[in-house]
This record gives structure tokens, sequence and C-alpha cells, in this order.
């Protein structure tokens, strides 16, 4: 919700000033739908590299397609999770979601019988750049599962499910999807949008504080509460 990238607008001191004057209650917008900007300058040699994996900060926990760009890192799970996160934590990846730690430690551990290939497996599971990143990352100089000790095993069950970004940063409202905030849902009656504040005065799109994550879910929204609001008058 709110108005996208209100901050630029020129007369953005009068956005809201209608619900303002007849006492409407606005929670602070703010950008929202955001990638990911953090100075990791290793991780940054794999731009262009994409995965499917989860976030998490202990609290939130989104699974989705996810990119390694040349400034951070986005894609829809990055979008959706900058909606939800505190912004006060570090950020935890997953690139193996189908597997927990213990689930991956088991799995290495079987595959410490026989000569089983450390880069084969992990090539299988994620890309190959992103898996010898990883396994360099370890520290990891043998080829295979059956060689490495169990504090190297434990190293690759680290980086792969457990790979921590330190705080990284939100971009400001140019480099957001969309807009937190905007005229507070206790002041609407949702059957109808219909304020709470004045008889008549219906309220939707936008200005009211309804923060979508992605897939296209604000140009539904919008024409949801198009037809609540005509619906309403009608029917008024």
């Amino acid at each position: 919700g709110g108005m996208f990238q209100k901050n630029y607008q020129p007369n953005k001191e009068k956005t809201y000033s209608l619900f303002e004057q007849t006492e409407h209650f606005i929670v602070k917008p703010s950008p929202s739908l955001s990638p990911f900007r953090f100075i990791d300058k290793p991780l940054q040699k794999l731009s262009g590299v994409s995965f499917k994996g989860t976030l998490s900060d202990g609290k939130h926990c989104i699974t989705d397609d996810m990119i390694i760009t040349h400034f951070g890192l986005s894609g829809p799970a990055v979008l959706d999770f900058s909606a939800l996160w505190g912004k006060k934590t570090d950020v935890i990846i997953n690139f193996l979601p189908n597997f927990s730690s213990k689930k991956l430690l088991e799995t290495l551990q079987d595959l410490r019988n026989g000569k089983n290939s450390i880069l084969s497996f992990f090539s299988h599971q994620v890309s190959k750049r992103l898996a010898q990143f990883l396994i360099e990352k370890s520290e990891i100089t043998k080829l295979f599962f059956a060689d490495i000790t169990k504090i190297e095993m434990n190293n690759l069950v680290e980086n792969f499910t457990k790979y921590n970004i330190s705080k990284p940063e939100l971009f400001p409202y140019f480099g957001c999807w969309t807009t937190k905030g905007g005229v507070s849902l206790r002041d609407v009656y949702m059957h109808s949008l219909e304020s709470k504040k004045v008889s008549h005065f219906y309220i939707g799109g936008e200005v009211l504080d309804i923060d979508g994550l992605c897939g296209g879910y604000h140009i539904s929204l919008a024409a949801l509460q198009g037809k609540i609001i005509s619906e309403s008058i009608k029917n008024s």
C-alpha cells in the first residue's frame, strides 16, 4: 500500500492531506519489496547465478527463486522477504531448500561410503559455479566425500544450508517495487471500504496500508477494491 515512490512526488506533503484533515490515521510510508544490497565481495563473483533457496532470520522464512547480482541479491524470495524482515538481523540462505542441516549431514555421511564426488553431488543440486564457490569456501581440497574430515563435512553443511548475510541493506524508493504505509485499515470497513470517520467516503487502492507480495497482488487488489466500492455505492 501507500503511494509508490511517495518521497519523489513534487507535492508529497499533500498526498494524504485529505485523509489527515478527516482524522484518518496514516501509517508512515516506507519502501517495500526491495532487493538486498550487501558487501560480500566473494559472493559478487557469482553475479548472474540463479537458484531456488530459502531465506530466514529466525522469525520469517520464505522459499522461492533468487538471483545473485553485482550489488547483492534479488528475485521473488528476496523481494517478499524484505517486506517481512525486521532489518536489524542477519539473514541466512539455505541454497538447498530440500535439505535441512541435519538431513544434509546424514546424506553426506552416507556418501562417505565409496568414491562419491563432492562436486558431482552438489552440482546436481545447484549450478556448478555456485557449488564450486561453496566447496572452496568450506576449504575442501579433496575430491571425494570419503577423504574429508568431520570438520570439513560440517563446513559444507554450514555453507550450503546456513550461509550468513550480515545485515543486508534495502534500497530506497527508486529501487523498490512498492511502498508500505497509507491509510490505516482500522479506519475502514473492509466489507465496503467505506471510511469509519466519514459516511459515504470510500477509500481504496494504493492509499490504503495494504502491502502485497510479488505476483500481481496489487493490481488484482485494486480491481477487487474497485468492484467492492462500486457495489457499496450502488447499494447505499
